[in-house]
């Protein structure tokens, strides 16, 4: 089963995701070896916290490449100094599934929004179809923006015939948070029956200042605790499932 994050933007929590994610199918009760966590393209090199939480769980992971954009990749492209698309693509193509062997679920992990990537025809809807893997969209919190976000973003994976399946909105402020359960339930359930809202994740108030202190063990168990909690995890892992 592979489950790819798409996301609204840069920053958005997708990684945060995935790591939730990853502690539920623990929770389910998936052996470590049979789950991974693999981010083929990537704007960012720096070890993240989703990496760690892989290392102590014992959890396989690539979370940097095959393809690392840098502040000259586009130029470089078309200037003919990179692989062709197509050898991009086999390259990502093949690294999954050989990352993905003998697993029962794989996370992957976008880049940016959906369409980072597509100047060389590898952006975050068509690496997901070459792999048929299924989306599920991690949006900014709100109610018109994060809804005409979503229905702009979802266009763009229709276009490669990916199906969205779901919607997580991340960071949540607390006294924003029943406001905008109610109104994104209710435009879900009578504009897109068809896709799940899985749920809010609220912001987690200690997050940044961990995060820059290094602090990353402590930080884990409260976060999922959040995410177990308001996110709809089941519900996801029969979903996915079925695809």
């Amino acid at each position: 089963m592979l489950i790819y994050i798409g996301g609204s933007e840069t920053t958005v929590g997708k990684s945060s995701v995935c790591l939730g994610l990853l502690s539920a199918f623990l929770k389910l009760g998936y052996a470590p070896e049979h789950i991974g966590y693999i981010k083929p393209v990537t704007q960012c090199v720096e070890k993240q916290w989703v990496s760690d939480f892989c290392e102590a769980n014992k959890i396989a992971h690539h979370s940097v490449g095959p393809i690392v954009f840098d502040a000259y990749f586009t130029r470089r492209f078309i200037d003919g100094e990179k692989p062709s698309s197509e050898n991009l693509q086999k390259l990502i193509v093949d690294h999954i599934n050989q990352f993905k062997k003998d697993k029962k679920i794989v996370v992957v992990d976008g880049v940016g929004y959906p369409a980072v990537g597509s100047f060389a025809h590898i952006s975050n809807a068509e690496v997901a179809a070459l792999i048929k893997a299924p989306v599920l969209y991690v949006g900014h919190p709100g109610i018109g923006h994060a809804i005409d976000k979503f229905n702009l973003d979802r266009t763009y994976f229709q276009h490669y015939d990916v199906p969205v399946i779901g919607v997580i909105y991340n960071n949540v402020e607390p006294s924003l948070y029943a406001r905008y359960q109610d109104y994104l339930s209710r435009y879900f359930q009578k504009a897109h029956s068809e896709i799940k809202l899985y749920g809010l994740m609220p912001k987690v108030l200690e997050l940044k200042s961990l995060q820059q202190n290094k602090q990353l063990a402590p930080l884990w168990q409260p976060f999922i605790d959040s995410f177990l909690e308001h996110i709809d995890y089941r519900q996801i892992a029969d979903d996915f499932r079925l695809f």
